[in-house]
């Protein structure tokens, strides 16, 4: 399984993710708040509320009770070689060294 010992708020919709097996790497949420039309995902487009997300059942939660499955944070978390930890390819291209340097 999945599971999520650490989760960072980095930018914008960006978490730096850290999983059990030591694999870390960046998820950028924007694309499905934007796609998913139903109101707990519409709402975190609110920065504020994003912002608000806690690591809880080795997943992120966010305060309006939206949770997102491990393995599709998986899927989605880009390491710092912009290769995708898991296997969907988002086209949108992120990179990490320089926004861990801002940090």
């Amino acid at each position: 399984m999945d599971r999520i010992v650490k989760a960072e708020y980095l930018a914008e919709y960006r978490i730096l993710v850290t999983f059990r097996d030591g694999k870390s790497g960046v998820l950028n949420t924007k694309p499905v708040l934007e796609s998913d039309l139903r109101p707990v995902f519409l709402e975190l487009l609110n920065l504020d509320l994003f912002r608000s997300f806690r690591g809880d059942m080795d997943t992120i939660v966010w305060n309006n009770g939206l949770d997102l499955a491990p393995e599709f944070i998986r899927e989605n978390t880009k390491d710092e070689n912009l290769s995708y930890v898991g296997k969907i390819d988002w086209k949108e291209e992120f990179d990490f060294k320089k926004e861990r340097n801002r940090l």
